[in-house]
């Protein structure tokens, strides 16, 4: 098991929580499954913890 599977982080868009799987990689493209919004993962440089931010 990777160090994020299980967690949720939500969209910065519709506010949907979003499953991780782990396998997901900093600076990876992915898409809401609600609105489709592309997105862009991002880790929190002081903590770690991972985000998305909305990649037009």
């Amino acid at each position: 098991m990777t160090k994020y599977s299980g967690k949720y982080i939500n969209c910065p868009t519709c506010d949907a929580e979003m499953p991780l799987t782990g396998d997901e990689k900093t600076g990876e493209e992915v898409y809401c499954p609600y609105c489709q919004t592309p997105l862009k993962l991002k880790r929190n440089k002081d903590t770690d913890e991972p985000y998305l931010e909305e990649d037009f």
